[in-house]
């Protein structure tokens, strides 16, 4: 069976119970991966379960996740049980490999890609439960636990075990380095962090002191010394992880009873705070406590992927075989959350994981703001160079160039609601209309309003300006709704393209918006509308995705924050992170335009009553993701007749060693397209 294409809450529904009752017949992994939707809602909350199973054993466990920048996808590293085979005892959880899965859709699916060639001191062995880091050099660090001796000396539990450390550049080859000096000869299960002061410490399991967790610690991943009193050594547990999120330290381990949780501010004095995973879920392949699990945490965003065992560990053993049904293991994702202090996990919560490269959040100088701001102030105010027909309200300029010509696109309001214009230009100064490219239409979500903003625009300072196509298609992002009247809520953000941005005639929509306020993914500072928003083409793929689209959303306070969605396809959208990137507590910062000087990313944009008036600020990034915002002077405020009451809504350009500010201006002469320039430009 293989489906295409399906969208509509009533057929997703029936969908989804058709899937779960041919995964209880054992053939889930297949079909779960060749489900397409381009249904935001589907997709949104589509993570699949179970996430993962070994195609070679079918007894995946102890996972680890972790960037792979060479491949640019997730791999994730497991320990590949023998699940399938009819041994006796535990013999089928020896002789295991470590398994290789890789993502190449922020984690969505996972295709198989081998086992870690690992050299071993033995001729019989088994690898069990990895920790992987990275570390400023960028070498990369595997910590795993090794037990010696061929899989059918193991029928139990017994047997030495051992930290054996190995260092990578790539993540495939694999240099064995020493076996890591602990407090017994039965220690499994690393984790490692780095702490503030630059120290790496190490937190395992040690069978031989009552399975209690202990901990190490190194200044150079070789060295290693004892941590007296880990602080979470009290209570039984295996498979330790360490994570910070949320301003806090967090260690969780496995008692064989879900996962107890610890929090802690300093890595030293740490709280117990209960558990998570304790209570069956209602997921596919989810209905046991969850076990030994790996946590990624991106940006604002915290997710668990543990195993399961879906069936049964307790299934009675025939002639000291343990039957297939307590052998089989799956892997689940769940999101985790912060919730007064507590972390939390509701694993039968629908969302849609998004594993986004690690990034370090690093603030813009003082000193990179500063020059920045240098190079794109535009003091002189040029004058009006675009007003409306008749006196109607114009707003929203976004500039571009095409085979040699600036076009200027615009929306415009004529008492019943927006639709899009086009100008032309040969100097950046004097413009001329030529005609309309979003217009009114009749009984569609957007009939009456459609304020579009030009999309993949080449980003680079003193650039070209140009419009990239993709899908040989030129393409804008556009404010939508049905409603008349100005700006009436809700209003949501639609996609249109066309085969030659520089001739006016209606552009071609999508049929349904691709961000509302109704979408699963809404987070709480957009639930009442969308705003205008500005999509850049970033073929590098810094967080992962090659279209980002930063816009605005509103509450129904009023307040308006700054927000990502990202997609592979301009066509259907994902939510990136819960929070804004942009938020100034009050008032409005909106209607960003990104562009790039060297280095740095900026994101010009407007505020509103957290100061006085309108006016045009900016803020800068080296990620896309953390932004600087300036405290300086603004860009644009307002300061003569025609912009007295607001100067705002930036579109920046630098052309010929002259920085363009166009912007919303608001005064005396109504609403029009203003202009204000870094060299007088009036005489």
């Amino acid at each position: 069976m293989k489906i295409q294409q399906f969208s509509g809450l009533r057929f997703s529904v029936a969908l989804a119970l058709l899937l779960m009752a041919h995964c209880y017949s054992g053939h889930c992994q297949g079909l779960l991966s060749v489900v397409h939707t381009t249904d935001p809602a589907v997709i949104a909350a589509s993570t699949p379960a179970p996430l993962y199973r070994d195609p070679v054993y079918d007894g995946v466990a102890d996972p680890v996740l972790v960037w792979n920048p060479v491949k640019r996808s997730w791999w994730m590293y497991y320990t590949q049980r023998r699940a399938k085979i009819d041994v006796p005892g535990v013999e089928w959880c020896h002789g295991t490999e470590i398994g290789i899965a890789e993502s190449k859709d922020q984690g969505m699916t996972w295709n198989y890609i081998g086992t870690a060639p690992l050299t071993h001191p033995d001729p019989g062995y088994s690898f069990w439960a990895p920790d992987i880091i990275r570390d400023d050099g960028g070498l990369f660090h595997m910590f795993v636990s090794y037990v010696p001796g061929a899989a059918n000396t193991h029928r139990d539990w017994g047997g030495e075990r051992h930290i054996l450390h190995y260092t990578s550049k790539d993540l495939w080859n694999w240099k064995f380095e020493k076996r890591v000096p602990l407090s017994s000869d039965y220690c499994i299960d690393p984790t490692l962090v780095k702490k503030p002061d630059g120290h790496w410490r190490m937190w395992y399991k040690d069978e031989g002191h009552g399975s209690r967790t202990l901990a190490v610690e190194s200044t150079d991943l070789k060295e290693w010394k004892v941590v007296e009193d880990p602080g979470v050594s009290k209570l039984y547990g295996e498979g330790p992880k360490t994570f910070r999120f949320k301003g806090h330290y967090w260690l969780i381990k496995d008692p064989n009873s879900g996962l107890d949780v610890y929090r802690s501010e300093n890595l030293e004095e740490w709280v117990y705070q209960g558990k998570i995973l304790d209570k069956p879920g209602t997921r596919n392949s989810d209905g046991t406590i969850g076990k030994h699990a790996d946590v990624v945490v991106c940006g604002d965003r915290a997710y668990i992927i543990y195993f399961t065992h879906p069936y049964t560990e307790n299934a009675p053993e025939r002639n000291g075989v343990s039957p297939s049904s307590n052998r089989h293991t799956a892997l689940q994702a769940a999101e985790l959350e912060v919730i007064d202090g507590r972390l939390v996990c509701d694993r039968d919560k629908p969302f849609r994981i998004m594993l986004s490269p690690p990034m370090e959040s690093k603030p813009v100088p003082d000193k990179v703001m500063n020059d920045i701001f240098r190079e794109v102030k535009t003091p002189y105010k040029y004058g009006v160079v675009l007003t409306g027909e008749n006196g109607d309200p114009v707003d929203c300029p976004g500039v571009f160039r095409h085979n040699g010509k600036w076009y200027m696109t615009y929306i415009c309001m004529n008492k019943i609601g927006y639709e899009t214009h086009l100008a032309e230009s040969d100097d950046l100064l004097h413009w001329k209309k030529a005609g309309k490219i979003l217009s009114f239409r009749d009984s569609t979500w957007d009939a009456f309003q459609a304020a579009g903003y030009i999309a993949l625009q080449d980003p680079t300072w003193k650039g070209s300006y140009s419009l990239i196509q993709y899908d040989k298609k030129y393409w804008l992002s556009y404010l939508g709704g049905a409603l008349k009247g100005y700006e009436t809520d809700p209003l949501s953000v639609g996609i249109a393209w066309t085969s030659d941005p520089s001739k006016p005639g209606e552009w071609i929509r999508l049929d349904a918006p691709v961000l509302t306020k109704d979408q699963p993914d809404c987070r709480y500072w957009e639930k009442l509308t969308q705003y205008k928003s500005n999509v850049l083409y970033d073929k590098s793929e810094t967080i992962g995705w090659p279209f980002i689209m930063y816009y605005n959303g509103k509450t129904e306070s009023g307040y308006e924050r700054i927000g990502m969605a990202v997609s592979n396809d301009m066509r259907n959208w994902i939510r990136y992170g819960k929070d804004p990137v942009i938020d100034n507590g009050s008032g409005i910062s909106g209607d960003p335009h990104i562009v790039k000087i060297g280095d740095v990313w900026v994101m010009f944009y407007f505020g509103a009553f957290w100061k006085p008036k309108a006016f045009d600020t900016f803020a800068c990034s080296y990620d896309l993701v953390n932004w600087t915002k300036w405290q300086g002077e603004n860009l644009v405020e307002p300061s003569v007749s025609w912009d007295e009451e607001f100067a705002h809504k930036p579109w920046v350009v630098c052309n010929n060693g002259v920085v363009y500010h166009f912007y919303c201006a608001v005064g005396k002469q109504g609403r029009v397209i203003g202009l204000a320039t870094s060299k007088d430009m009036r005489n």
